[in-house]
């Protein structure tokens, strides 16, 4: 449903994403650069922050965003659960089924922490989809466009008209859309570490006069 959203064509074209990457590099990563420049600063920290903000931003709109960058206590907690989370991916996401089963009988296959870092990012997830949705339903720029969430609630609408009951996500999306969505959000986030790394990568790069070679080999992959 949303992989036409990711597209290099849509990207380039997409005036939400360069008005939200603009108020992202002019009002919050720069003048935040500019203050750290006498100080020492977590530059991983940062990279991670810009990532989420970005990738949030096109989620839900800006408006309706994280702001990691300037929420440095936030950033911290999120990024705690985050990194608690993903260590433990593998019976969650392949076995779910047998996860819960396990539980019942007194069995974690993760450790207790885990559970409730999902716990609370399903949350976290939830209260930016309600928010968007509200962005939704009225007039808005499109710095505050949800590309994404709009796009996933447009293509289960559009699913249930064309399908129905016998469509392959009825149960899970069709009849649970705001859940569906929110779960949804969550795995978009995934993308993290990946974006981080290529951030990673440039400051590196940059140190050694390559940034116009790290911007052409990302701007290509």
């Amino acid at each position: 449903m949303v992989t036409h959203i990711y597209s290099k064509s849509t990207l380039h074209a997409s005036e939400p994403l360069h008005a939200q990457s603009h108020a992202l590099v002019f009002n919050r990563l720069l003048p935040l650069l500019a203050t750290s420049a006498t100080t020492t600063v977590n530059i991983n920290e940062i990279w991670y922050a810009t990532t989420m903000d970005f990738i949030t931003a096109y989620l839900f709109g800006l408006s309706s965003s994280t702001n990691f960058l300037e929420d440095v206590a936030f950033r911290k907690h999120w990024l705690g659960l985050f990194h608690g989370r993903h260590t433990y991916p593998y019976f969650p996401q392949e076995l779910p089924n047998l996860t819960r089963w396990a539980k019942r009988l007194g069995i974690n296959l993760v450790p207790k922490f885990v559970d409730a870092a999902n716990e609370e990012l399903e949350v976290w997830a939830q209260v930016h989809c309600e928010k968007a949705m509200e962005v939704l339903k009225g007039e808005r720029e499109p710095v505050d466009e949800p590309v994404v969430f709009g796009g996933i609630l447009s293509g289960i609408v559009k699913e249930e008209k064309e399908k129905g009951v016998e469509s392959a996500v009825y149960g899970d999306w069709v009849l649970n859309k705001e859940l569906g969505v929110a779960s949804e959000m969550i795995d978009e986030c995934v993308f993290l570490p990946t974006l981080f790394l290529r951030l990673d990568i440039l400051a590196l790069d940059s140190e050694h006069g390559r940034v116009e070679g790290t911007l052409h080999l990302c701007s290509n992959t």
